[in-house]
């Protein structure tokens, strides 16, 4: 199952980034194909592995920057995605 969550980037150091990547690394290891789009992240696309956070905390999901719209609102296709987080 393809899952997509909208948060704050893993680069900022917020409860509710820490949190999101904790649990989509949790779905990955899980066998879900996660898919994290980061509303305030103005970078490229990050692919799973071998990406890492300082301190050596791995991404195991995508991760997309914002788009040009508010929270990602022009680059969100629903219909790629069983569930959007």
């Amino acid at each position: 199952m393809k899952l997509l969550h909208i948060s704050d980037s893993p680069w900022n150091m917020t409860g509710f980034s820490t949190v999101s990547l904790n649990v989509l690394n949790g779905l990955s290891d899980k066998g879900y194909e996660c898919h994290y789009m980061g509303h305030n992240f103005l970078g490229q696309t990050v692919p799973p592995n071998p990406s890492m956070l300082q301190g050596g905390i791995p991404f195991k999901f995508t991760l997309y920057g914002a788009g040009r719209e508010a929270y990602c609102k022009d680059i969100i296709d629903g219909t790629n995605y069983q569930t959007i987080l």
